[in-house]
């Protein structure tokens, strides 16, 4: 078919509009990607849109709120009937509410630039300042309960809280006040104080800061017989005694001024007259509420509580037997007046030590009962020959010290210790008999022989045992040569003690091996023989010590502690049970109470008991007091124990007597075994001592056995058993 002309394209027509329809397609894509761009861009800016509007929406809604809350706290800080103050860290007004300024008694212009403390009173502002600081230091809310009270007398307490800002370096300070009715704290709390007040056993009695009486209570009436009625309006001068100086009030109110309170003992005067004692207290208190100033004081009848301090002081201070001052009363005594006497040059006092010679055997044969006796009537003799302005204490079992105030001469002493002398030496009479005695006095001089009361008593005590060794019955003054065994005697009393308080460092036990006559060449017992260590390490031996401890009372507590070693150095040797040491007891341990059990108890530390002892007491000891020699040695025979007297020969004991003391065996003393090659005599008496033990079924030990012609001869003659230096020394070990 033939086109027409014009629809004929030529291959170069066709070619441009294959161009052409390239481009377009090309274009066509360009624009729909360029679409899609800003199709997609118009959904973020529709989004973007919409999320404007939310925050915009939501910024609105915001800004209410916050405008009504803002309004809302507002109103609540205005409107809201607890007062409320808003003050800078150093207490500046900021910002109060209506019910701050009522209750301030200000308006709000009122308080521009003025401070909160302006409107406390003086106590409460030291408070406020202090609260402050505290509040510096912490952030919490902090709750003061202690009342506060303003300058029209309004109190509040109050909760204090930082309200921090970050817009502000110095936070401002909410106050929030709560106002205290005193009314209502009156109403509740004088109901309950004043059941307190009444129902109290202790008289009461408040005044005012004029010292007048505006309250009492029901104990103040009866303890003073003043009513309620008599007291109001009054000053405590109704109860004035009169006993007391005005001196005594100024200082009384001069401690209450400085310290706020005083206590002691009064002397007060009731209604009728009568003057009595009381313990009274005052105490200055101040209302914080109102800030005035009362007095409270609060008072007992102490009549009965002094007549018991007497009774006390009485017991304290005097001898129950005697009446007489006691050593506690005498050393103060004494005391005082040595002070007075280095002003009185020309006077002297002296210090008598006496000692009644022969007082134990009125204990020992009578009874105390009747020691007790002849004491009251010792001490009425002594008291008539004193002076009043002199003094006589008793200071021991039958120790008196006197003391003679203002003596111009040392014979005016020395004459009253001749008449006590005299006064003493007759006869005691009782119901039960007839009792003589006498006395032993040292007397010392102050200030020659010392100006205090350890001294002057010491070379009393000294002088006295002088005149006891001397013969009894008589006077000795102190003289100063004496001064040195006096120092010897007081070292070794010190090393006594020491040895008392620290027997491993100052007692070594020494032991001298007795033998069997059979076979002198191996021990069968020892005798425990004490050595005391001095400081330096010496020994010192018993004839030094023993009478000494004696003397002052030591030798108790000085036995228990040399029993206690041995029975230790037993325990430690491991000594063969059949081996049995003997033990020296003083004729005064005798009198320890239960002194059978105390030893007992002793042995017992060591797993040791009596049966491996033998104790030794002297045949002079036994006769001191017989019945309680044989009670105490029956006891310790009884728990298995046996008993040996010592020093058989030198005493006095009778058939009799051996016959129903509680004796195991018989010492020879040495001063025979001594003899025996010289004094046909003394074998004789030998002889007699063993045969006399044969017979009454007791072992014999002869000791001081210094020589074989000594020890053949006694075992000739039947001895059982020897000790002496010829056979063995003593010595710190057991013999192997």
């Amino acid at each position: 078919m033939n086109l027409p002309n014009q629809a004929r394209f030529n291959d170069e027509d066709c070619t441009h509009l294959a161009r052409d329809i390239v481009a377009y397609r090309e274009e066509n894509s360009r624009l729909n990607e360029e679409r899609q761009t800003l199709e997609q861009a118009f959904a973020n800016l529709e989004q973007r849109i919409s999320e404007l509007e939310a925050e915009l929406e939501l910024q609105l809604r915001e800004e209410n709120r916050a405008q009504t809350e803002d309004s809302f706290y507002k109103v609540l800080f205005q409107d809201v009937p607890t007062p409320l103050i808003l003050v800078s860290p150093h207490g500046e007004f900021l910002k109060l509410n209506a019910a701050a300024a009522e209750f301030l008694g200000v308006s709000a212009q009122e308080i521009l630039n003025k401070n909160f403390r302006k409107y406390l009173s003086r106590d409460s502002r030291i408070q406020f300042i202090k609260l402050l600081q505290q509040l510096q230091q912490f952030n919490q809310t902090l709750r003061y309960e202690k009342v506060l009270t303003l300058t029209n007398e309004r109190a509040f307490t109050m909760s204090v809280r930082k309200l921090f800002d970050l817009n502000q370096k110095a936070p401002p300070i909410l106050l929030s006040l709560l106002e205290v009715s005193l009314k209502q704290m009156t109403n509740q709390s004088m109901r309950l104080a004043s059941t307190i007040i009444e129902q109290i056993r202790e008289g009461l009695m408040i005044t005012n800061h004029k010292g007048q009486i505006i309250k009492v209570n029901h104990a103040f009436t009866e303890i003073t017989g003043y009513d309620e009625e008599d007291a109001l309006g009054k000053t405590p001068n109704i109860l004035h005694s009169g006993r007391h100086a005005q001196q005594f009030y100024r200082d009384m109110w001069s401690e209450i001024h400085h310290h706020g309170w005083w206590a002691g003992e009064v002397w007060n005067k009731r209604k009728t007259g009568e003057i009595f004692p009381e313990w009274l207290q005052i105490s200055r208190i101040k209302d914080e509420v109102t800030g005035k100033i009362f007095f409270a004081a609060t008072f007992s009848d102490i009549t009965d509580r002094k007549y018991h301090q007497n009774q006390l002081d009485r017991l304290a201070f005097y001898d129950s037997l005697t009446g007489l001052p006691n050593r506690t009363l005498f050393n103060q005594t004494l005391d005082a007046r040595l002070a007075r006497i280095k002003t009185e040059q020309a006077h002297q006092v002296a210090v008598m030590f006496l000692d009644l010679d022969k007082f134990k055997d009125v204990n020992d044969h009578y009874g105390h009962a009747e020691g007790d006796l002849v004491l009251r009537e010792a001490t009425q003799r002594i008291v008539s020959r004193i002076r009043e302005n002199d003094m006589t204490a008793r200071i021991g079992g039958d120790e008196f010290v006197l003391v003679l105030s203002r003596i111009q001469h040392k014979q005016d002493a020395e004459q009253v210790a001749k008449d006590l002398l005299k006064l003493l030496a007759k006869p005691f009479i009782t119901e039960k008999g007839r009792h003589f005695l006498s006395a032993s006095i040292g007397i010392a001089f102050a200030p020659n022989d010392g100006l205090n009361v350890e001294d002057l008593m010491r070379r009393a005590d000294a002088a006295m045992y002088m005149a006891k060794n001397k013969s009894r019955n008589t006077y000795q003054v102190f003289e100063s040569e004496q001064e040195e065994k006096l120092i010897v005697s007081n070292a070794m009393l010190k090393l006594v003690r020491l040895a008392i308080d620290h027997p491993k460092q100052h007692i070594q036990m020494h032991y001298q091996p007795i033998f069997s006559a059979d076979q002198p060449d191996k021990p069968i017992h020892y005798e425990a023989l004490i050595r005391l260590v001095d400081t330096h390490g010496k020994l010192v031996y018993p004839n030094l010590f023993i009478e000494l401890a004696e003397q002052h009372g030591l030798i108790g507590q000085l036995g228990m502690a040399l029993f206690k070693k041995v029975c230790e150095d037993i325990a430690s040797h491991a000594l063969d049970k059949n081996v049995k040491v003997a033990v020296n007891l003083s004729p005064l341990q005798f009198y320890i109470e239960n002194l059978a059990e105390k030893l007992s108890s002793i042995a017992e530390k060591s797993d040791l008991n009596l049966t491996r002892f033998y104790f030794e007491v002297t045949e002079t000891a036994t006769m001191q007091n017989l019945s309680l020699m044989i009670s105490v040695l029956s006891e310790l025979r009884s728990q298995g124990a046996q008993i040996m007297l010592d020093d058989f020969g030198t005493g006095y004991a009778s058939l009799s007597m051996l016959k129903n003391i509680p004796v195991n065996v018989l010492k020879i003393d040495q001063s025979f075994v001594f003899e025996l090659a010289e004094s046909q005599q003394t074998q004789s008496l030998v002889r007699a001592m063993i045969g006399m033990a044969q017979a009454l079924g007791l072992q014999t030990i002869a000791e001081g056995v210094e020589t074989q012609q000594q020890m053949d001869w006694l075992i000739e003659q039947g001895a059982e058993a020897l000790q002496g230096y010829y056979l063995g020394r003593p010595n710190a070990e057991f013999l192997a």
